[in-house]
């Protein structure tokens, strides 16, 4: 199954967190808050759900590389990995958050063109399997703006990283039935965001929030833009444990010239979290 996110699905969402601050602003303060948005630690543990799409090209020294299709036929298969994170609120306004998980997309097609990949030419009708893998970390501090009993508004920065594995393998050439090529490579990405966020304390047991960091900049060997989009929703069973869901969308588009990798990524992740929820 692939999910992709629209621009008409973004704007829906940005339009749910404008309505989210509007209704918030304006809604009364339940005299029995206390516990939503004072809680100096929370951990999350749960499972993430993710699909992969986009494609990588990697660039050999006399040739600019063909991108390679992560959703090919539309028939790759996405993965499901643990996820954790923790946020640390060490001060009223101020907040540390780390968010960590894995992804793993496979697919596999028969090639209609000619493609290059680093200087070798695999020929359209051969076979292509080809397989990406991440470590997602991303890591935030955010200061709050606006802090009211109900509501938080904040400014965001943050560093996004992932360490991408991509393995390829070609075979079954028409013409040359036992000819193949494998490539297997990797690439860290470390990359500087910056954005807002927005929480609701609904109840003393309901929250939501939403947040969008991006930017597009050169920096060293990387340039290009990223963007990540959240929106979640969490409710509280007892006083120290709940539930909760989670959407995270991020967009990476980078021109990559490091020594181990020379080309362009382009990936789009759609994930949904599902998690448990400890505060104190």
């Amino acid at each position: 199954m692939t999910m992709r996110i629209s621009k008409r699905a973004l704007a829906g969402l940005a339009g749910f967190g404008l309505m989210m601050a509007a209704s918030a602003a304006n809604a009364e303060v339940d005299p029995s808050y206390g516990g939503q948005g004072t809680d100096k630690f929370t951990l999350t543990g749960g499972w993430v759900f993710t699909n992969i799409d986009g494609s990588i090209s990697l660039d050999g020294a006399t040739s600019t590389g063909t991108p390679i299709d992560l959703n090919g036929n539309g028939n790759g298969k996405g993965t499901s990995s643990f996820m954790a994170a923790a946020n640390w609120r060490f001060a009223t306004k101020h907040r540390a958050t780390l968010l960590w998980f894995q992804s793993k997309r496979d697919q596999s097609y028969t090639t209609a063109n000619d493609i290059v990949i680093d200087d070798n030419v695999i020929p359209a009708g051969a076979s292509i399997a080809a397989e990406i893998k991440s470590n997602y970390f991303f890591g935030t501090y955010r200061y709050s703006f606006i802090k009211k009993d109900n509501l938080e508004l904040a400014g965001v920065l943050g560093l996004y990283g992932n360490n991408f594995k991509f393995t390829v393998d070609a075979n079954k050439y028409p013409g040359s039935p036992t000819a193949s090529y494998s490539n297997d490579t990797s690439v860290t990405l470390p990359l500087p965001v910056i954005g807002g966020s927005f929480d609701w304390y609904i109840s003393p047991r309901w929250s939501a929030g939403t947040s969008l960091q991006g930017l597009k900049a050169k920096i060293g060997d990387v340039d290009g833009s990223i963007w990540v989009l959240t929106a979640s929703t969490d409710y509280m069973l007892f006083h120290n444990f709940g539930i909760g869901v989670s959407y995270l969308h991020t967009a990476i588009n980078v021109d990559v010239t490091k020594k181990a990798f020379n080309g362009n990524l382009f990936v789009k992740n759609n994930s949904f979290l599902l998690y448990g929820v400890i505060k104190f």
